[in-house]
């Protein structure tokens, strides 16, 4: 039997294995789908994400919607390139040998998983949208296609992207099967941090029942970072220095929200800037890091040498260290792009949206007279109202100086404090 009739069992059944469909969906489903059957936009749908978060579940679960709204499951091809590559256009002559289907003239739906696979993806996906309009494609990939700007540029209006995240809190509970109501935060208050603590361990769709931290750290490990490591990056860039990607990680791991000067680098780690930058981008490209920039309010530029490097996800540090660091998951919950330091000054995190906010994380219970006259001067430097702390005490709001100063717990930002969580650009 070929490969393409094993990645798609329905063309016979006339349904989607329900172990590759599960019935518990990701939140942001019924946005994808609707994007995929809008009859009124017909553009390439690139869904991008970590590996492990889920995106070729959605894919499925998207076929199953398709069969289950009377699309004949013939007219759904779906190919992984994680398995095996081959040209897009054999692919397509092969399906319609295989099934009958005039694919060339009668409307499809094809799902491309692990898209980043195949060389010069771009400029094919570009071939096949503007000649055959009958096609629906849904493309996935385990990295950042924003990043990929030869291919976008070549996709350019013809494209939507979706990014898919790790777990939210909402999400792990709903597949935990959790009573707890997240609209009554206060009442639940205990249910929710108890759990909230067994998210922080378990922040990917497949590890969400899986009791043992030990096997959800090896399993992170091995089929998520060590799988970007030794196959997604060196698949996809030419020249890479596997030991320096390693080196990287450690020191990246072992001590996030450093500072990262590329001068100095280079020589303590023996290889030239450009290679070092060079890096640090195919890590940053792969979702293993995020840079955090510092915050400019008068100025469009941002030097490189006061950039800050975290893990991208607190997840990605557990499968690493073992351990979990309270300002990355701040980072991660918060998709953090910016710090402020000036003259001595600093702020964890500034969140711009409607507003502009500065974060601080504390891991304690207790604020002390310190904390609360550090954020103050922030916010009269940056001649702002409002900032937040993150830490384990009790919410609330204090005052200072005409300031306003919130105190939230990590939970509290996961689930109320949607306003600070800044959208992908």
């Amino acid at each position: 039997m070929a490969v393409i009739e094993l990645f798609n069992s329905w063309w016979k059944s006339g349904a989607v294995d329900p172990s590759l469909a599960p019935v518990n969906r990701r939140e942001m489903f019924n946005s994808i789908f609707s994007r995929i059957t809008d009859k009124n936009i017909n553009l390439i749908l690139l869904i991008s994400g970590l590996r492990r978060v889920g995106k070729s579940t959605i894919m499925y679960q998207a076929i199953a919607e398709l069969i289950k709204a009377g699309i004949d499951p013939l007219k759904i091809l779906y190919y992984s390139f994680d398995q095996k590559e081959e040209e897009l256009l054999k692919i397509l002559e092969e399906y319609g040998n295989i099934t009958g289907i005039d694919w060339k003239h009668e409307r499809i739906y094809v799902f491309f998983d692990e898209i980043q696979k195949l060389k010069a993806w771009g400029p094919l996906l570009k071939i096949i949208y503007d000649r055959f309009k009958n096609i629906r494609l849904i493309v996935s990939g385990s990295g950042s296609f924003r990043l990929e700007k030869e291919a976008l540029s070549i996709l350019t209006g013809r494209y939507l992207q979706v990014k898919v995240n790790p777990l939210k809190f909402s999400e792990f509970l709903n597949m935990r099967g959790s009573r707890i109501d997240l609209k009554k935060a206060k009442l639940w208050s205990i249910e929710i941090n108890k759990e909230f603590m067994n998210y922080l361990y378990r922040p990917f769709p497949a590890l969400v029942s899986v009791e043992d931290v030990g096997i959800v750290k090896a399993v992170i490990k091995e089929n998520v970072i060590d799988k970007v490591l030794k196959d997604d990056i060196p698949s996809i860039f030419k020249e890479v220095n596997p030991q320096l990607l390693l080196s990287l990680l450690d020191l990246f791991y072992g001590k996030p929200g450093m500072y990262i000067n590329y001068d100095d680098l280079s020589k303590d780690m023996r290889v030239s800037k450009q290679t070092l930058m060079t890096h640090v981008y195919y890590m940053e490209f792969a979702y293993l890091i995020r840079k955090i920039k510092n915050y400019r309010p008068s100025s469009k530029t941002v030097s490189r040498k006061l950039q800050r490097i975290y893990p991208y996800h607190w997840g990605l540090l557990f499968g690493w260290r073992g351990d979990i660091d309270w300002e990355t998951v701040a980072a991660s919950i918060l998709n953090a792009k910016y710090y402020w330091r000036e003259n001595g000054k600093e702020a964890d995190f500034i969140i711009k949206n409607k507003s502009v906010t500065p974060i601080e994380v504390k891991e304690k219970k207790e604020l002390d007279r310190d904390d609360i006259g550090k954020m103050g001067n922030i916010l009269k430097v940056l001649d702002l109202e409002k900032g937040v702390f993150v830490y384990s005490g009790e919410e609330g709001i204090l005052h200072y100086q005409n300031k306003r100063i919130e105190k939230a717990s990590m939970p509290l930002i996961e689930i109320a404090h949607l306003e600070l969580i800044q959208e992908e650009e």
